[in-house]
């Protein structure tokens, strides 16, 4: 079929197409390290204008360089970088504070699961695979919007780039997962929806599954070709009927 040339699969025990493929992986893998921000929650509006934001505190007219330029980072880690193309005065610490507080009421009161994953989880649930989360956000911010959506104790812990001390542009958070859980990379499914981070993932070892992302779809082309199913909600993955041929 066509997914099956789009992926380069022509195995005769099953057809190729994302459903097949997604059941074939899922029934192997014993963990799954889920990114949250664009994966899970529909947060990554939060950070389309957070540089801007920022920089406006500070009385600085923000340009569209910036925004693209933290993307990926932890926030203390963007918040060094507009500390030095801006010139602010106060410190890192300062500018995280500011940037903190703007941020963790959007986590509290306005994140939202993103269309498929409720359902996907309390599958995943069902089935027993043992899930955590690994995420470049600060982990308080996590816990309340995953507390308040009700799916909090379904992953085993959050594990965050801070704590690890370093982005996603090291594959260090989804190694120390694995450590953590106990299993080799060869036995896990990371989920992401940001094209460098599925890179990273990749080129560590990893099977990975790209999520639609709407802040990423310029890049759409390019994650279909780096991840190893891309699917635009994760309810595709148990349900051959929303397949899109």
């Amino acid at each position: 079929c066509e997914l099956s040339e789009i992926y380069g699969i022509y195995r005769q025990d099953y057809c190729g197409c994302i459903y097949s493929m997604a059941e074939r992986y899922l029934s192997k893998a014993k963990a799954l390290i889920f990114d949250v921000d664009g994966t899970l929650l529909d947060t990554m509006w939060f950070y389309e204008d957070f540089a801007s934001e920022v920089a406006k505190a500070y009385g600085i007219e923000p340009d569209g360089e910036m925004r693209e330029a933290v993307r990926g980072l932890t926030v203390k880690e963007a918040c060094a970088a507009m500390k030095s193309k801006y010139g602010i005065p106060e410190s890192v610490e300062e500018i995280l504070n500011r940037a903190d507080s703007i941020i963790e009421p959007l986590y509290a009161e306005k994140a939202v699961m993103k269309d498929g994953v409720r359902e996907f989880l309390d599958f995943c649930v069902q089935k027993g695979y043992r899930m955590c989360i690994a995420t470049a956000t600060k982990k308080d911010f996590i816990v309340k919007a995953l507390k308040r959506l009700g799916i909090y104790d379904m992953f085993e812990f959050i594990l965050t780039c801070p704590e690890v001390g370093a982005s996603k542009y090291e594959s260090l958070v989804y190694d120390k997962s694995c450590e953590q859980l106990g299993v080799n990379k060869e036995d896990v499914i990371i989920f992401e929806d940001a094209l460098f981070a599925m890179k990273t993932a990749k080129n560590a070892g990893y099977f990975v599954i790209g999520v639609h992302e709407n802040t990423e779809k310029n890049k759409t082309e390019e994650i279909k070709k780096t991840c190893d199913i891309y699917v635009r909600t994760m309810d595709e993955l148990i349900h051959r009927e929303k397949l899109e041929y």
